[in-house]
């Protein structure tokens, strides 16, 4: 394999002062970099309506303007370079745009109230959402860039991406040494998504098992990385972080050693470089002990070296992250729990503020608020503390060790708290008919637990949904693809539906989906959902039942928002959810009595009970759309979609091992389930007796043997079902696009929102 990248010239890296123990390497075509950098800041710039620099291209002696990319994968396949350049340009961009709205919170909130008290009508909010929508749609159209040039590695970019999403973007309080910042700094900054685009850029691929076999040698290039990027970043985040009083600590290494190591801001730099240069030797010497690799293993490793000495030789020419002297900074000191500049240490005006931990944070623990006391924040790790739970009338308090986890709804730990205090008879407990010791947020009536404060019988005692919600909630915290969801998103671009009717529609539609999953489960005898026990399995058929009935009439109550702003939006939900319940109506019949139906009727049952949902979303929206909706019909690309969809899920659930990681290995054939693959099977198979025989022996609610669905499943590929179901589905997603690019004719705008959508459920 060729590659693109030559050294950088040494009199330019002797200059420059690097500390990095790897080569430093330029893109052959770094020219090019630059270019693609501008074009797509000014495409961004014009889309929202804004005047950002992202300042990512450096001026480099020997060399002229540089865009970072150049010297971080600088053995990219030329002609990918232009989309990688702009697709990581992009995320700086929304990166600095967001920023810069955090920035102005303050500013919107008092032009929002200086809107209403001048009447004015324009919604900031609407405004934003139209931004946001802009972004995604410039994003979607990078990433289908991409994914036109290599689908398997940009669809591995994209599944990163959303990984490192999920996790939180704020500096937990836990991370007190580098040795735990690291790991989690990594993921937060992007460096797992940039070795997935590295491989991308040039075009190899790497088994699980050879990333598995190589994780701890890049892992220690990619720390080191994060030092480099920690040390040049600082300057320009504390700056921020002082000049905005109440805003986080930067998530940053010499924070964390300034606060839990006692370090001053020059200790905590140098142990930084220290840092850097023990993980370099560490990789180096990794890299001698494994000895000669494969050349797709050896580009991947020098991916991750570059990505540090081209970020540490961009960063110190680059104006994206000033220098101390650049920005005339004083030393940086903490000092009882704050940031402050240094007195007397320079000619900058010293700033002081507090985080703003004088004031009670309410914390959640199940069903309650729990009062959390403010803790002084510690100067060094031998002074930290754990929060703790201050009880009424100067009762003793309950150390947690963990109240993240009481926040995320550990339920346990609240019941361990509260044994502590009867243990140790401090406390009194509502199971025993008395209220809890604990400095509750909700007023005695609102409690859900309370009833020994009624004295009277005459007392109104509020009633909450603490316990109808449960099983809804613990649903709802399973991960999800929420495809319907983006499915909205997606489709608003044409259709501009306003954001309050938008957001009603998206709750309807989730209402009425998590109600027909728990009930579906109970219906199929499923046992897992999304990889977890299925609601009824931990909640109980009745509690289960109960929930999504309620689930149901929150969706109904959702509606009224509709209603108000189209009457005609109540006929099309009735008409909809009736029809769901038509299609789930033969679904159930023939997994009950074993009744092989014909393809026409299968594809009725998905038309009514899978395209109910799907349909109803089309036609709420265009109800309400603030543009003209051409004459043109959705209805085709909706029936499409829907059976699209339901096919592919028949399909993966026999086929896809993430399917059987989720679900259990052929789940369907578990619960008698009727799916496309079976009807073929049935249709044609010699021993088609012998399945049905299977079937109708199957007892409800027990799973069937792995034999005998290996049985089921090679009888299906005998028959040749399972091929003539991927052929379907290859054909129906060329169907799908032609119909997709139909309406982009008929709405005069391409969406690639909505094209990535149906990309992310393609089949290969």
């Amino acid at each position: 394999m060729p590659y693109f990248s030559t050294p950088v010239p040494e009199l330019a890296l002797q200059q420059s002062g690097s500390f990095t123990k790897f080569e430093t390497v330029v893109h052959k075509n770094y020219k090019i970099c630059r270019v693609a950098a501008e074009q797509i800041q000014a495409e961004f710039n014009k889309a929202m309506n804004t005047d950002i620099i992202t300042n990512t291209v450096a001026t480099v002696p020997g060399l002229g303007l540089v865009h970072f990319l150049a010297f971080t994968i600088p053995n990219c396949l030329p002609e990918r370079l232009v989309a990688l350049v702009r697709f990581a340009e992009f995320t700086l961009l929304n990166d600095d745009f967001y920023d810069i709205a955090k920035n102005e919170e303050i500013n919107k909130i008092n032009a929002d109230i200086q809107s209403v008290l001048a009447t004015e009508t324009e919604s900031r909010t609407a405004e934003s959402l139209s931004n946001m929508t802009k972004s995604k749609q410039l994003q979607a159209s990078l990433i289908l860039d991409m994914i036109n040039i290599d689908s398997e590695l940009a669809m591995d970019i994209m599944t990163t991406y959303s990984k490192g999403l999920e996790l939180a973007t704020f500096p937990p309080d836990t991370l007190k040494t580098l040795e735990d910042y690291l790991p989690v700094r990594m993921v937060n900054s992007g460096l797992d998504v940039f070795q997935t685009m590295s491989c991308f850029g040039m075009g190899i691929t790497l088994t699980p098992s050879e990333k598995a076999r190589l994780a701890d040698l890049v892992d220690t290039a990619m720390f080191s990385t994060t030092m480099i990027n920690d040390i040049h970043s600082w300057p320009k985040e504390v700056k921020h972080h002082i000049e905005h009083p109440g805003s986080e600590y930067p998530f940053n290494a010499v924070a964390v050693l300034m606060r839990h190591q006692g370090c001053s801001e020059a200790q905590a730099v140098r142990l930084l470089r220290e840092k850097q240069a023990s993980l370099q030797e560490q990789h180096l010497e990794l890299l001698r002990r494994l000895g000669p690799l494969p050349e797709h293993q050896m580009l991947y490793v020098l991916a991750a070296q570059y990505a540090a000495s081209g970020s540490e030789f961009w960063s110190i020419h680059v104006p994206r992250y000033p220098s101390k002297e650049d920005l005339n900074q004083p030393e940086v000191e903490f000092v009882d729990g704050v940031f402050r500049y240094k007195h007397n240490s320079g000619p900058a005006t010293t700033t002081l503020f507090q985080i703003g931990r004088e004031t009670t944070k309410s914390t959640k623990v199940g069903v309650v608020e729990i009062n959390v006391l403010p803790c002084p924040a510690p100067t060094t790790s031998s002074s930290a503390s754990s929060p703790r739970i201050a009880i009424l009338e100067s009762e003793p308090e309950i150390a947690i060790q963990d109240v993240s986890n009481m926040a995320n709804g550990d339920d346990d730990i609240l019941v361990e708290a509260v044994a502590h205090v009867n243990a140790n008879g401090d406390g009194k407990s509502s199971l025993n008919g008395e209220t809890f010791g604990l400095a509750f947020n909700q007023p005695a009536a609102s409690r859900s637990y309370s009833s020994g404060s009624c004295t009277s019988l005459d007392t109104d005692v509020a009633c909450t949904d603490e316990i109808i919600m449960a099983p809804y909630r613990y649903l709802t915290s399973m991960p999800s693809k929420g495809i319907r969801d983006l499915f909205i998103t997606a489709l608003n671009w044409w259709l501009q539906v306003p954001e309050a009717e938008l957001l009603a529609i998206k709750d309807v539609i989730s209402y009425l989906h998590q109600s027909s999953l728990m009930l579906d489960d109970i219906e199929d005898n499923s046992q897992l959902r999304r990889g977890q026990p299925a609601t009824h399995i931990v909640y109980g058929l009745g509690q289960t039942i109960n929930s999504a009935n309620y689930i149901f009439v929150q969706a109904f109550s959702r509606m009224q928002a509709l209603c108000a702003a189209n009457s005609s939006t109540l006929g099309m939900f009735i008409e909809e959810v009736e029809n769901l319940h038509k299609g789930q109506s033969y679904d159930l019949f023939w997994k009950d009595h074993v009744e092989c139906p014909s393809v026409d009727e299968y594809l009725m049952m998905i038309d009514q009970k899978t395209g109910g949902l799907f349909r109803l979303c089309v036609r709420l929206m265009e109800a309400l759309a603030t543009r003209e909706i051409p004459e043109a019909s959705s209805k085709d690309f909706v029936r499409q979609l829907s059976r699209y969809f339901q096919i592919r899920d028949d399909y993966q659930n026999l086929m896809s091992d993430q399917y059987a990681k989720e679900k259990g290995f052929a789940e369907d054939l578990d619960e008698g389930k009727i799916s496309l693959p079976l009807i073929y099977t049935l249709q044609s198979s010699p021993n088609r007796d012998a399945i049905a025989r299977v079937f109708k022996r199957r007892d409800a609610g027990q799973m069937m043997g792995i034999e005998m669905k290996k049985f089921i499943i090679g009888e299906m590929r005998k028959a040749g079902a399972l091929d003539r179901t991927y052929r379907l589905l290859r054909s129906m997603q060329d169907d799908m696009m032609d119909e997709l690019r139909r309406l982009e004719r008929v709405f005069g705008a391409p969406n690639a929102s909505l094209e990535l959508v149906l990309r992310k459920m393609w089949i290969d």
